[in-house]
């Protein structure tokens, strides 16, 4: 019963996912980002870029980053 329950739940929050394109994807993140955040401006190639490349430090590891 709780696999059928994990099951049904999965189906049902990544179904919206799976109907839309890209561009409606990203207009509902915006959307949700707005509600959020009244001062989000949109989504950012650039910013993206830096956060993927930024540095962090892990007690064990050392510094990783996105690309990592």
């Amino acid at each position: 019963m709780k696999r059928f329950a994990a099951v049904l739940a999965l189906s049902l929050c990544s179904a919206p996912l799976l109907a839309e394109t890209r561009d409606q994807i990203l207009d509902r993140y915006a959307e949700l980002a707005k509600q959020e955040n009244p001062a989000f401006a949109g989504f950012s190639a650039e910013h993206g870029y830096e956060l993927y490349l930024q540095k962090w430090m892990l007690p064990v590891v050392g510094a990783i980053n996105c690309a990592s």
